[in-house]
C-alpha cells in the first residue's frame, strides 16, 4: 500500500539531480594509497558507475508557512526561475537562414573594423629608402598573404573548429582539451574529474579511438603544467593588448605625431598569442579532432614558420616601447599565479589536516545536538574539512544535518539545471555532502530558500528509510544556517622570501578583495556564520 502523506505535507514532484552512487575507492585522481584503514574509508568519493538520468520520484517535504498544503509543486521550476539560461538562444538550428545572414553582416563590420586598421599599421610602420611601386606592391603581397594563410586559412577554417557550445577562442581550445584529457596534479588552475562529466550535455563527447598523445599528456604533469601557463600567458597578453589598442589607434591616426616620433610602435605581444594558438590548435588536432599526427606537424610547421618571422622581425621594437605590453601582462599573470598558489597551498594544508572518522564520530556523539541544517562551505570534495573542528570548537554545538556543500567550476560552457546537484552520503546518519556544479559561462544566482530546497530534494533521493527523511522534514522546516570559514595562511620563516611575500602579502590582499563561490547565493547575511581559521603553512 502507497504511504499516504500527512495532511500538512506538500507532494514535490522533483525533476531530479543527479544522484550519485557511493563507491569507497573510485576516484579518477588516482593519488591515494590502498589499505590505509578507517580514515581513508571516511574519505568517500563519487562513484564512477554515476549517470545522468532524468527521473521524476515523488519525495515529500512538510508545508511551510509560504506554501499551500496539498499543493503539487514541481521543483525543476524552483530551480529554472531564478537561473536566465541562455542556452536555447546559442544553438545554430534555433536561426533561421535570414537570421544566420544578418548576424553574420553585422559581425563583419567588427571583423572588418579590425583587420582595415592593421595595414595602416604596417604601412606606416615599413621604412624603405626612396620606395618605389614595386615596394608598395611588395607590401600589399605581404598583407594579402598573411591575411589568407593566418586570418582565413588557420582561423577560419582551423580554429573556429574549436567550437565549445558557441564559445570559441584561445581559452575554448583549452576548454576542449581539459574536456579530454585530465589534468592532475600541482596544476595552476585544477578541477578534480568525476566519471560522470562525461554525461553532462555540454561536454565533448571523448572519442573511443585510442591516442598516444592523449596518454603522453594524461601522465606528463610537466607538459600540462606548460599548457596551462601558456593559456594564463596568452591571456594575460590580450588584456595587455587591450590596454593599447585604442591609444595606438589614436596616434597611427596623428600623422604629424608620428613624423616628429619614431618610437611610437605598434603592441608587439598579438604575435606570440598567434604562436601561443598555434601550438594548442595542433595539440586538439591530435586529441580532441582525431587528425592525423603528420598532418597536425605540418599544420604546426607551416603557421609556427610563418608567425616565427613576424615575431623575430618584432623583438627590436621591444626595446623602443614594445616592453610596455609584456609589463602589464606580467603584472595580470603575476595576480593569477599568486592566486592560485595560494589557494592550492590553502587545499594542501586542508587535505593534510582533515578531520578523521574516530575525531568526526566523537564530535558528533560528544556535541550536543541543535535542530535544524547546517551547510558548511567548503573547498574539499573528499573528506571531512577542518571547518568543522573550528565550529565545534566554538559553537559546542552541531545541527541535527550537516552538508557539506562544495561549489565546482566545470571546464564546460553550461551546467544544465537537472545536472546542478551532486549528492552523497556519508557514514553517519545526518552527514552528507553535495556538490554544485556550474559550467564558466553559467550565471551563479539561485536563491539561498531555492537551494536549501534543491538540495534538501536531493538528499531526500538517496534516503534509506522513512526516519531518514522525516529527519530531513524536521530539520528543514527549523532553519538553515551557512558556515564559511574565512582562513588567514601565513607561511613561516623557514620558506623562502619570495614564497612568503607570495602568501603572506599578495595573496593575502587578493584574499580580502575576493568573492567567495558561495557568494553568488544570494544568503541572507541572518542566516550566515563565519568562522576564522589561521593556517600554518
Amino acid at each position: 500500500m502507497e504511504h499516504q502523506p500527512p495532511a500538512d505535507d506538500v507532494v514535490v514532484q522533483v525533476s531530479a539531480a543527479a544522484v550519485a552512487a557511493i563507491d569507497e575507492r573510485s576516484s579518477t585522481n588516482d593519488d591515494d594509497d590502498a589499505g590505509a584503514g578507517d580514515v581513508c574509508r571516511a574519505r568517500r568519493t563519487f562513484s564512477h558507475s554515476y549517470k545522468m538520468e532524468h527521473r521524476k520520484p515523488l519525495v515529500r517535504i512538510r508545508a511551510v508557512p509560504d506554501l499551500e498544503p496539498r499543493k503539487l509543486i514541481d521543483i525543476s521550476d524552483l530551480l529554472m526561475r531564478p537561473i536566465d539560461y541562455a542556452v536555447r538562444g546559442r544553438r545554430w538550428q534555433d536561426f533561421t537562414w535570414l537570421q544566420v545572414g544578418v548576424l553574420s553582416y553585422q559581425s563583419l563590420g567588427i571583423v572588418y573594423g579590425d583587420l582595415g586598421t592593421s595595414p595602416l599599421y604596417v604601412f606606416s610602420s615599413v621604412k624603405l629608402p626612396n620606395p618605389g611601386e614595386d615596394d608598395f606592391l611588395g607590401i600589399l603581397s605581404l598583407i594579402l598573404w598573411t591575411l589568407t594563410l593566418i586570418g582565413l586559412i588557420k582561423y577560419t577554417f582551423i580554429v573556429l573548429r574549436a567550437d565549445d557550445h558557441g564559445e570559441g577562442g584561445t581559452f575554448a581550445l583549452y576548454s576542449l582539451l581539459r574536456q579530454h584529457v585530465n589534468f592532475k596534479g600541482s596544476m595552476p588552475m585544477p578541477v578534480t574529474r568525476l566519471a560522470s562529466d562525461i554525461n553532462l550535455k555540454f561536454h565533448s563527447k571523448k572519442s573511443k579511438l585510442p591516442s598516444k598523445m592523449r596518454e603522453f599528456l594524461e601522465k606528463n604533469t610537466l607538459a600540462q603544467a606548460v599548457i596551462t601557463y601558456m593559456v594564463l600567458c596568452a591571456t594575460s597578453m590580450v588584456m595587455g593588448d587591450g590596454a593599447l589598442t585604442p591609444a595606438i589607434s589614436v596616434l597611427s591616426a596623428v600623422q604629424g605625431i608620428q613624423t616628429r616620433s619614431d618610437r611610437i610602435t605598434q603592441g608587439t605581444v598579438v604575435i606570440f598569442v598567434m604562436l601561443f594558438t598555434t601550438g594548442l590548435m595542433s595539440v586538439n588536432m591530435v586529441i580532441v579532432w582525431q587528425w592525423h599526427i603528420l598532418l597536425s606537424a605540418l599544420c604546426f610547421g607551416v603557421f609556427f614558420s610563418i608567425e616565427g618571422i613576424y615575431m623575430t622581425s618584432l623583438l627590436y621594437k621591444v626595446l623602443q616601447g614594445g616592453w610596455v605590453p609584456f609589463v602589464i601582462t606580467a603584472f595580470f599573470l603575476s595576480i593569477t599565479t599568486s592566486w592560485t598558489y595560494g589557494r592550492r597551498k590553502k587545499n594542501e594544508y586542508e587535505a593534510a589536516n582533515l578531520v578523521d572518522r574516530q575525531e568526526f564520530l566523537k564530535i558528533v556523539t560528544v556535541s550536543r545536538k541543535v535542530p535544524g541544517i547546517c551547510i558548511f562551505c567548503t573547498d574539499l570534495m573528499n573528506g571531512i574539512p577542518p571547518i568543522v573542528r573550528h565550529y565545534v570548537r566554538h559553537t559546542g554545538s552541531i545541527r541535527e544535518v550537516m552538508v557539506f556543500v562544495t561549489v565546482r567550476i566545470l571546464p564546460v560552457t553550461f551546467v544544465l539545471p537537472e545536472e546542478r546537484f551532486l549528492v552523497d552520503k556519508l557514514d553517519h546518519v545526518g552527514v552528507y555532502r553535495c556538490i554544485l556544479q556550474y559550467g564558466y559561462m553559467d550565471k551563479h544566482n539561485i536563491d539561498d530558500d531555492d537551494f536549501v530546497v534543491l538540495v534538501v530534494a536531493s538528499l531526500k533521493e538517496i534516503a534509506e528509510n522513512n526516519d531518514e527523511t522525516l529527519l530531513l522534514d524536521s530539520a528543514f522546516t527549523n532553519g538553515t544556517t551557512f558556515v564559511f570559514g574565512r582562513t588567514i595562511l601565513k607561511m613561516g620563516s623557514g620558506q623562502n622570501r619570495f614564497k612568503r611575500f607570495v602568501i603572506n602579502n599578495l595573496y593575502r590582499f587578493l584574499q580580502k578583495n575576493f568573492r567567495s563561490n558561495m557568494s553568488s547565493l544570494k544568503i541572507a547575511p541572518g542566516k550566515t556564520l563565519q568562522i576564522g581559521m589561521h593556517y600554518e603553512i
